[in-house]
């Protein structure tokens, strides 16, 4: 691999931060274990030198299924 890189997609407080709207909305035994593994994955890519790229989910359409949970944000 000439350009490796790790892309985490959503990795947001929204979701991750106790302080976050959509916080809970993960099944409980899921957390620990995705955060301990995106933990693992970003420790060996950053002593690889990949590239670390960090995207947020936006709506454009507030129809869109699952756009509605993510405003929540927007309306306090």
């Amino acid at each position: 691999m000439s350009n490796p890189a790790v892309i985490l997609i959503e990795f947001q407080n929204e979701w991750l931060s106790e302080t976050g709207r959509l916080y809970g909305r993960l099944e409980p035994d899921y957390l620990p274990s995705a955060l301990s593994n995106a933990r693992e994955v970003l420790e060996y890519a950053r002593g690889q030198n990949f590239h670390i790229i960090h995207c947020g989910m936006f709506f454009l359409n507030p129809d869109t299924q699952g756009s509605q949970e993510l405003l929540l944000r927007d309306s306090a």
